[in-house]
């Protein structure tokens, strides 16, 4: 996996790296997945998490982290861009995308006050 040759190039311990994506999780939300981390880390004492997300994704993952544990420093970087893929390679879909974003944002402001 290429983000994990990119934590390792900037020197980060093979065993400090820990992969966790949606199948080790039981979540319905972004919220809740950020609910199960913020456990983990807590249970493992882990005071700094590296996050790669998609670039559309980043906004609403600061706010919520922000808003579960600000205490934890957590960098954010974003893993390829989906626009560049050739499946997303119409405006409308990067239109559609973009709103979609826009209107969880708004949801997740209204019913979890981020």
């Amino acid at each position: 996996m290429e983000e994990i040759i990119l934590l390792i190039n900037e020197g980060i311990k093979n065993k400090n790296i820990n992969i966790i994506n949606d199948k080790g999780f039981e979540f319905q939300s972004t919220y809740n997945l950020m609910l199960s981390l913020n456990n983990l880390i807590l249970l493992k004492n882990i005071n700094r998490v590296i996050i790669i997300t998609s670039p559309e994704h980043l906004l609403r993952l600061k706010l919520i982290w922000e808003k579960i544990n600000p205490k934890i420093e957590v960098l954010r970087y974003k893993s390829k861009n989906i626009y560049g893929n050739e499946k997303y390679n119409h405006n409308y879909e990067k239109v559609y995308i973009t709103l979609k974003e826009l209107v969880t944002l708004i949801y997740y402001k209204l019913v979890y006050k981020i």
